[in-house]
């Protein structure tokens, strides 16, 4: 606990659809960074937006690749901090502004 920034955290999941799941055995290297860049950048893009919080966060990712029913289900969970360094200062976010961030990416 004493390593982690002062700042509330928020969960964030993303998933490869079930139709890509022959393609991704073939090919799981090639596909698994796709899909931690992709949810990397969606993230750090929104968050860097001005009418957002114009800052860099902190993202740790973990892959899963199998579902609660042992099939292939690759995702990866995301935690991110609340808030970011603007270049000068901590910036918190407020939770109705991460909430929007989320809702608008779809």
């Amino acid at each position: 606990m004493s390593e982690l920034l002062p700042t509330p955290y928020y969960h964030f999941v993303f998933t490869l659809p079930a139709e890509f799941n022959s393609l991704i055995i073939g090919n799981r290297k090639a596909l698994f960074k796709l899909l931690f860049d992709a949810a990397s950048q969606t993230i750090m893009n929104h968050i860097r937006m001005k009418n957002y919080l114009g800052v860099d966060c902190g993202i740790t990712m973990v892959l899963h690749t199998w579902g609660q029913q042992l099939n292939l289900h690759p995702h990866v969970h995301c935690i991110v901090t609340g808030g970011g360094f603007d270049g000068h200062k901590w910036i918190k976010a407020k939770r109705k502004m991460i909430t929007f961030c989320l809702l608008n990416q779809v």
